[in-house]
């Protein structure tokens, strides 16, 4: 042995590891590789993915969000046009 005594944690790690502590399981090697590739295409964390499955937080998916998007512009552009064939009104 070494004779080193372990190093004491300061107080306000002790308080933050009370107060988020690990959650730790073994997975499949194909679930592992879904979670890795969603993490990395979603820019989330395990955490913010475990979130989601539980419904605390929204999927913010970068596919639902960019339809969403397309969808207010498709049906913006259609009622300006249709404003503007039923008043008259032209740029």
């Amino acid at each position: 042995m070494s004779g080193k005594s372990k190093r004491k944690a300061p107080p306000s790690r002790i308080k933050y590891e009370n107060s988020h502590p690990t959650v730790s399981c073994r997975v499949s090697k194909e679930l592992y590789d879904r979670l890795t590739k969603s993490k990395e295409v979603d820019g989330k964390s395990f955490a913010d993915i475990l979130k989601i499955g539980l419904g605390i937080a929204e999927q913010d998916d970068k596919k639902l969000v960019e339809a969403k998007q397309k969808g207010y512009d498709e049906g913006y552009d259609e009622g300006h046009k249709d404003g503007l064939e039923e008043h008259g009104v032209h740029e």
